[in-house]
């Protein structure tokens, strides 16, 4: 009796699950290697360093990456492109309004940032270097990501919730400045039980009281000694 043929459609082709593999493997490299890079300046790690920490041989890491300067890129672009990723889910909810919006993705940028510490380290102290500040899909990811939190600012203004003479890009602007840095830095001790110490409420609380409709506006500065 002849076997009917299986199903093409039952399981994925080879090439398919080559394809995932790759991905897998190639993004567990990059996790790692984040280590490495948070740790020493990107001048200071040796292509001999990453084959160590690794455990690959350096065929291997060429199947992967080109070069030191191609796997640092994409510690970078993983970074942006997660967290992007996550801000464009809260965007985009039609059932909250816009302050919950920015306490909302406070709170996931937050978390993400601290979930990964490594890649986020490299992106903070690396990014300022000149061979970043040339690298436009940087530039772009940073524009998006501080549009989408002007984007709920802006709607605050339009219905009324915040004062309409705020700089809404200067204020999306320092707000993740802020919250980067504590994520990053946290700016108190660990808990008992050594878990970081948590201020997002604290940081959204401070620039929303600067911007939500007061019933005395504070007269803006015109300059002078301080």
């Amino acid at each position: 009796m002849v076997k009917p043929l299986q199903d093409p459609k039952a399981r994925p082709a080879i090439p398919e699950i080559r394809s995932v593999r790759f991905e897998q493997a190639r993004t567990r490299i990059i996790e790692r290697a984040a280590n490495l890079f948070a740790e020493k300046r990107y001048d200071q790690v040796t292509l001999d360093d990453l084959i160590r920490i690794l455990g690959i041989g350096k065929g291997t890491l060429y199947r992967y990456f080109t070069n030191k300067e191609a796997l640092y890129s994409q510690i970078l672009d993983l970074g942006h492109e997660h967290l992007q990723e996550i801000l464009r889910g809260v965007r985009d909810r039609k059932d909250i309004g816009p302050i919950e919006k920015l306490q909302e993705m406070a709170r996931s940028m937050t978390r993400y940032i601290r979930l990964h510490q490594d890649i986020f380290r490299v992106m903070a102290i690396e990014e300022p270097k000149e061979r970043c500040l040339k690298s436009e899909k940087i530039h772009l990811q940073r524009r998006e990501r501080l549009s989408m939190i002007e984007a709920a600012v802006d709607q605050g203004v339009r219905q009324g919730v915040f004062r309409s003479d705020i700089d809404t890009w200067l204020f999306s602007q320092s707000l993740v400045s802020a919250l980067w840095a504590d994520s990053l830095f946290p700016s108190l001790p660990p808990d008992p039980e050594g878990r970081p110490v948590q201020r997002i409420q604290e940081i959204v609380n401070l620039f929303l009281t600067g911007a939500l409709t007061p019933k005395s506006p504070i007269p803006l500065s015109r300059g002078g000694k301080a």
